[in-house]
Parts: structure tokens; sequence; C-alpha cells
């Protein structure tokens, strides 16, 4: 699948996400500035009615659309899933921890990007405030222990103090992605 034909599919099925797709460097206003258009030929694309976007940025950008559950019923759910690397578009099914792996296994291929440009986690849905988290220490990969993680709605707004849960304990990039899969 192309990230055009997805991108045109759930434009259709929600415009929107329109702003969803910019600010993930998905659309833009030059060569990708493609428009709503129908797409029966995914079958799965309906599940893609209300999408999370979850866009990771270490050494590239990786933009992760969550669709429905496929099992409804079950304790640990299965969702639809489309990740979007440049030009390419993948779907699969899979668990939250399952997301998480790739999400890990993703982050620890080494591309080069700017160093000002890497290291967030970005959540974002239609109709609500997109959730912001901005790496501060670079000292190994995004997922190392010793992270430190600001939040923020403001993608431009990086706060110099770390997030802390509780117990005054540093929030790493796991239980940045738990917390932001309790949202769905």
């Amino acid at each position: 699948m192309t990230t055009k034909e997805i991108t045109e599919a759930i434009l259709y099925l929600n415009p929107d996400t329109y702003k969803i797709f910019r600010a993930a460097h998905i659309l833009n206003d030059t060569d990708r500035n493609w428009k709503a258009k129908e797409h029966n030929e995914y079958p799965f694309i309906h599940a893609f009615k209300d999408p999370k976007f979850l866009v990771i940025i270490d050494m590239q950008i990786h933009v992760y659309i969550i669709g429905d559950s496929v099992d409804q019923d079950k304790k640990f759910k299965t969702y639809h899933i489309i990740n979007i690397e440049g030009f390419n578009a993948d779907h699969m099914t899979r668990k939250k921890a399952e997301l998480t792996n790739m999400i890990k296994e993703n982050a620890k291929e080494k591309k080069f990007m700017p160093d000002p440009f890497y290291n967030r986690i970005i959540y974002m849905r239609p109709g609500h405030k997109p959730y912001i988290y901005n790496r501060l220490n670079l000292k190994g990969d995004m997922f190392s222990s010793k992270g430190q993680w600001t939040f923020g709605v403001n993608i431009y707004d990086a706060s110099r103090k770390p997030l802390q849960d509780r117990d005054g304990k540093l929030i790493t990039a796991n239980d940045i992605l738990k917390n932001i899969y309790d949202e769905f």
C-alpha cells in the first residue's frame, strides 16, 4: 500500500484528521497535498473512522495509526494498526505490547536526522489536544531507563522540568507509551 492511498482513505472517512496528517509530516503544500478519496479496495479501512496517531521521532519519523479493536470482548485486545514509513504503509493487527516491541525495534535503526528533531513521542486524536513528550537527555536510546522527558501540548515548547511519577521516579518512554495506550 502507499501512504497516499491510506491518507486519502482516512481523510475520506474522517476529514478532521487533516491537521494531524500535516502535524505528522505526512501531508504538506507541495508534493504531498493529497485530498480525501474513497478506497474500498482496503476492507480494513473502516476500522479507522476514529484513528489515534502515535508519532515516534527518533532518528527518523515513524507514524502509527491505531484503529478499532479487532476483538472487542478480550482482555488483551488486538488493534488495527497502519505503520507509515515514507511513501509506504503497512496494515497489521497487534496487541499493545507487540506495538511497543515494534516501536523499540524501529527506534534502534540507525538513520540520520539532525539533533533538534529527534526523541519525541506525540499522541494525536481528532478533536483532542495533542500530547507531546520531548526527551531532555540524549544519552543512550530513547527507551533508556535514564531518559528524562517533558510534557506539553505545544510542539515547539519543551519545558526543562522532567516528568516524574508520584514517588518522584523519572518517567520513561515505556511509561509514556503505557499511559497513551490507556487512551484507547
